[in-house]
């Protein structure tokens, strides 16, 4: 399954990220890309639902710090 998320990276700029998804057992697996103007980031995890999954990739993207090596 896909699904386009809008998040905020930790400069307070917004971007999408389009998120593939599956369910095994009692967990989902994600993988994103995240459209920058500059670049593609890629970040992946789990969530406990589909519901989890917008808020995990945005709590990734904050982990990892994805506006932090861009310049601008």
């Amino acid at each position: 399954m896909q699904m386009l998320v809008h998040i905020t990276d930790e400069r307070g700029r917004r971007h999408r990220a389009k998120v593939s998804y599956d369910a095994f057992d009692h967990k989902v697996s994600w993988v994103a890309e995240i459209d920058d103007d500059a670049s593609a980031v890629p970040l992946c995890g789990t969530a406990a639902d589909e519901d989890g999954v917008g808020p995990a990739v945005q709590v990734a993207a904050l982990r990892w710090g994805i506006g932090t090596s861009r310049k601008g």
